[in-house]
This record gives structure tokens, sequence and C-alpha cells, in this order.
């Protein structure tokens, strides 16, 4: 498959910088804050948490499995 500018595919670490990076020119190393709706919160068992971020226009997201133990 060739791949257009607008279809790359990037692993997780580098997302992780792109991202990163973004965040970091577009404030100027300085602190900010994200006003938004939390929902489906979940903390999990290595007392990592994750949630939905949500405003009236757009959603950060999460999806997680839940893993039921065999019995």
């Amino acid at each position: 498959m060739t791949e257009t500018k607008h279809e790359i595919e990037r692993t997780v670490p580098e997302t992780n910088a792109l991202i990163k990076s973004l965040v970091e020119q577009e404030t100027i190393g300085f602190p900010f804050w994200i006003q938004g709706l939390i929902s489906r919160h979940f903390l999990s068992d290595r007392g990592h948490e994750y949630f939905d971020l949500s405003d009236n226009d757009s959603c950060f997201t999460h999806d997680y499995m839940v893993v039921t133990p065999a019995i």
C-alpha cells in the first residue's frame, strides 16, 4: 500500500513524541489546563487512570478491555 500524506502509520512512541512536540511548541513550555467533562473513569489494578474528556464539540476517549478471570 502506498501511503499518502493523510495515511501515515506511526508507532505509539512516535505518536506520543509527535503530540508532546506539538504541545511543547504551542505552550512554549508553560503549564496549561484542559477543561472538559470527565466520563467513563476507570482505575486499573496498577493504579493507572483512564477516562474520556469531552466538551460540546469533541472528545478525547480511551478504550480499555476488562478481562474476567477464568473460574
